[in-house]
């Protein structure tokens, strides 16, 4: 590739005049507003990128995986250096043709020393003379390596074409957070933003993908007329980890063009499954749309591909122009997706879209800030789809999937700030997980609601206008939000003040409420959660309390009426009528908990019914949750559930069906699971719901649709034998070749319970089906219910196929397969994590968490001692080699605590509750 030899400033001078101001060319890096100590993980802010010209070759035919690339970087030096520092990883560097050419063009600096610095993942020139401040230079490398099959930097893929039954390969990337470096020398934090003009050469029976159009393709010089070379226009300035080329003989489905912005929105996949894209490609332009128009900010790409990989360890990832997605993610099929694999895909698109304003056009800093383009995806995400689905209640469905979901590790002492520092490669991995996108949604929402809509939005707009095509950091956001919100705030305080509170500190409060019946007052106050009875806290908030009253019966305004302020302990709400329930924090946009007094509790759960159901929802999580941690008892906790039968509501089954077979787990073993069992049927039965997995008449409300998946799935696992005798027997006449009908959604329960009471020939069965579909949701559902049999030889099988590279289990879906054996046969799983530690660690790896996602599902079933014992023991076996799971084994360790707490504190009380109850119950 010796034909790019002019120098890069009089090519493309005139294209980054076009997009850059003078700090682009002359200062420092776009954007960047914190500076960061050169430390062994941190590169020197002495030089960065201005521009990069990327050239690939990618062969892929004959089973050739090596890729080379000769770049050139445009570098403008911020300080007098002697020292050239770069990311690289696994990669060759062809030293003897390194140059770093001078400001002129016209000689090289001599260069004394190159070295790979590999456990900073690092290059290092030096040179014989200094590098000038404020003038720029080139350097030129080349390099090679092999494509990986990590699903990590520049990786290699495979599948089966259905119809023909050939194997056929694909070249994608996943460079978030820092694998950018394993595909091209560079400059790898998100702070170095820089423009980037990509070509990829290549066989001509592949296409190329890159995140901007082509803008010319040319026969590659000294190849043969079956190779291409396709030039892609220049970028925006942008991260390296959301650079992304794709190379493969994937095909469009369609591309549609808004007539506003000019914009291209096209889906692509393997052939075989193009038509499984239609949904996919219907849903995505309507939703970037829509963001353009909630953001008042145009998109600023001329195009947005979006493609389906079969092997992906993520769901997506939001590559500015080229999204990638794995393809159950984004692939649909009318008739054999269920409703909520339907709004999975949209949940997921609205999340990458969210993106390209949200991480891409706004970038954080550095990882510390992650939240803020994960945080702000994910919210963004629900309201986009609430606008296009409104039927989906998306914005209720929010409190039960992000706001609850994040607490359950936000309540563990090892849990960690929304904004947490991190340096090393291994620890920013481990912050992709709950609290940067669940937590950080979820304060988010909080802060829309104590500010109001309008403020909101246009703080969010002010934010991305001032920092576009740049970076921010958190006190940026703060800025630019406190700028349209100062009259929703407390006088004198600032978003700032109120928000830092729970950015820079972990976990979230327990708001204690005591009622003064006869004064007619209540008496609040905060202290920080948690469910280990070991820890406690000084750690305060600024607590929004929004309330409402039996007399007032008010559920809609969340705006709060008391803030509970970090110095005042106790605040003292007035004239509440002494006949009267207090209700606190309205559907639960405060991200905290609340617990009352036993009285008023006891109004809460005789008012149920009367409730909405978002708030019924919300008193079942807390007054369960709350049980759990012996902050109140659980007869009046249990007192709640009774209600059930008569409440017709997704949302609060969803949240008794988690938090009671939570309470299951842990009776997995004791006399007293069966108990429970009849207690679940009758809840479920006393139900005005048939329970069936075949109803005569469609159900085609989305929310009534997932509320009869949640009885029959409750009903299915206490063993309802009606239902037990339909799995099989649906199971058989599959067997048998019988065509019998029925809803998607369906599924997935009736293959686990037809499992669950089969044996190997149903199992093998399954596999063979699983084997032989091409429908990417069919292989998910599959794959759980082929956890669900109680034959631990099969399970202790199927396990062993996740290391099995021919198995036809990918690599994506190795910690999915442990999970659900897990969920049937802790045990076993446990015992294989144990023994195969080193096998596992050396096949998956440490980049995309399937590892943690192993140990973190062990957290819910391990109750004993002993289990507890080994699983410090693994964690003390391996503490040199854990990496990227250092956050889940201390995490599930003490959730393994809090489980061995609850056996110890609440197992007889619950017991003798449910031996009090089910007599009275069998006689009504």
């Amino acid at each position: 590739m010796g034909y790019f030899v002019i120098s890069l400033i009089v090519v493309l001078l005139p294209t980054l005049m076009k997009f850059a101001d003078s700090k682009m060319l002359t200062g420092s890096p776009i954007g960047f507003q914190r500076s960061h100590h050169f430390n062994n993980q941190r590169l020197p802010l002495t030089i960065y990128p201005i521009l990069y010209r990327l050239n690939l070759s990618v062969p892929l035919i004959n089973n050739n995986f090596t890729i080379t690339g000769e770049e050139w970087v445009l570098l403008n030096c911020t300080m007098s250096t002697r020292e050239v520092v770069f990311n690289v990883k696994n990669i060759d560097i062809d030293k003897a043709k390194t140059r770093l050419l001078d400001p002129s063009g016209k000689s090289f600096i001599r260069i004394i020393e190159q070295k790979y610095e590999n456990s900073r993942e690092m290059f290092v020139i030096k040179t014989a003379t200094p590098l000038i401040a404020r003038r720029q230079y080139e350097l030129n490398l080349h390099f090679s390596y092999v494509l990986n099959d990590e699903l990590m930097g520049f990786y290699r893929s495979s599948y089966i074409d259905h119809d023909t039954g050939e194997k056929h390969w694909l070249a994608t990337t996943q460079f978030s957070p820092t694998a950018a470096r394993r595909a091209f020398p560079c400059w790898d934090e998100p702070s170095f933003k820089a423009y980037f003009s990509i070509s990829i050469a290549h066989p001509k029976q592949y296409h190329a993908l890159s995140n901007m159009p082509i803008s010319n393709s040319i026969p590659v010089p000294g190849m043969d007329d079956n190779w291409i070379q396709d030039i892609y226009k220049t970028t925006l300035p942008m991260s390296t980890y959301l650079v992304a080329f794709i190379v493969s003989d994937f095909v469009p489905y369609k591309t549609v063009i808004d007539n506003s912005s000019g914009w291209k929105f096209t889906l692509w996949s393997r052939k075989d499954i193009l038509s499984q894209t239609v949904y996919a490609s219907d849903m995505g332009p309507k939703l970037l749309s829509f963001l353009e128009e909630y953001f008042s900010i145009k998109f600023p790409l001329p195009k947005q591909d979006v493609v389906a990989i079969p092997d992906f360890g993520f769901s997506a990832m939001e590559n500015w122009g080229l999204i990638t997605f794995r393809e159950s993610s984004l692939l649909f099929v009318p008739g054999k997706t269920s409703q909520k694999g339907k709004l999975d895909i949209a949940f997921v698109f609205g999340h990458e879209l969210a993106h390209q304003w949200f991480g891409n056009l706004v970038t954080p800093a550095w990882w510390n800030d992650l939240w803020l383009k994960e945080g702000f995806a994910t919210f963004i995400g629900y309201t986009a789809l609430n606008h296009i689905e409104p039927s989906w209640k998306v914005l209720d469905q929010f409190l039960l999937q992000q706001v609850m979901g994040s607490m359950k590790i936000d309540s563990l002492n090892s849990t960690h700030e929304i904004e947490v520092e991190v340096e090393e490669p291994k620890d920013i991995v481990q912050i992709f997980d709950n609290i940067s996108y669940m937590k950080g949604a979820s304060i988010i929402n909080m802060m829309s609601h104590l500010l109001g809509e309008q403020a909101f939005r246009a703080g969010l707009k002010r934010y991305l206008d001032d920092h576009k095509l740049g970076n921010a950091c958190q006190d940026q956001l703060w800025t630019a939000i406190t700028a349209e919100a100062a009259s929703s705030l407390p006088e004198g305080v600032a978003v700032k003040d109120i928000m830092d509170t729970w950015t820079l500190q972990p976990g979230f409060p327990l708001v204690t409420v005591r009622r003064d019946y006869g004064e007619g007052s209540a008496t609040v106050r905060q202290e920080r959660y948690f469910v280990l009875n070991d820890f406690s806290s000084t750690d305060e908030w600024w607590v929004p309390v929004s309330y409402t009253t039996q007399s007032e019966m008010n559920f809609i305004d969340t705006l709060p009426k008391v803030w509970l302020e970090p110095s005042v302990s106790t605040k003292k709400i007035n004239n509440i009528n002494k006949d009267d329930w207090l209700l606190i924090n309205l559907k639960h946009t405060g991200y905290y908990k609340v617990n009352y007094d036993e009285e008023n509790w006891s109004r809460l759960q005789k008012s149920y019914l009367q409730m909405p159901e978002t708030i019924r929802a919300q008193l079942l999580s807390d007054v369960l949750s709350l049980a759990a941690t012996g902050k109140t008892n659980y007869s009046i906790a249990l007192a709640f559930s009774l209600h059930l039968p008569q409440d017709d509501s997704y949302f609060p089954w969803s949240v008794a069906s988690e938090k009671l077979s939570f309470i299951g787990k842990l009776l997995r073993d004791t006399d007293t699971l069966d108990d429970l069992k009849e207690y679940l049927l009758h809840l479920v039965v006393n139900t005005n719901k048939e329970l069936t997995f075949f109803p005569e008449t469609p159900i085609t409300n989305y929310l009534n649709l997932l509320l009869q998946i949640n009885l029959v799935g409750l009903a299915a696992d206490s063993d309802h034998k009606k239902l037990v005798d339909e799995a099989k027997q649906f199971l058989a006449d599959e067997i048998l070749g019988r065509n019998v009908s029925i809803m998607a959604d369906f599924k997935s329960k009736v293959y686990c319970t037809a499992i669950k009471h089969g044996g190997v020939k149903e199992w093998q069965f399954l596999w063979e089906k699983y084997l032989e579909t091409n429908i990417a949701s069919d292989r998910v559902v599959l794959l759980m219910a082929l956890g669900c049999s109680k034959n631990s030889t099969i399970l202790s099988r199927y396990l062993n196929r996740i290391l099995d590279p021919d198995s036809e289990i990918r690599k994506q879906d190795g910690g999915f397969v442990f999970e659900v054996v897990a969920n049937r046969n802790p045990v076993l799983a446990f015992s294989f994590l144990k023994e195969r530690w080193e096998d596992l660690q050396s096949y998956f790896g440490l980049g995309f968490r399937q590892m943690a996602k192993m140990i973190e599902s062990l957290g819910t079933h391990l109750n004993m001692e002993q289990q507890l014992i080994e699983i410090e023991k693994l964690r003390s076996d391996h503490m040199a080699s854990l990496g990227s799971t250092t956050n889940s084994l201390r995490q599930t360790i003490e959730r393994v605590k809090f489980n061995i707490q609850w056996m110890h504190d609440h197992y007889d009380s619950v017991r003798l509750w449910l031996k009090e109850m089910l007599p009275k119950l069998r006689k009504s």
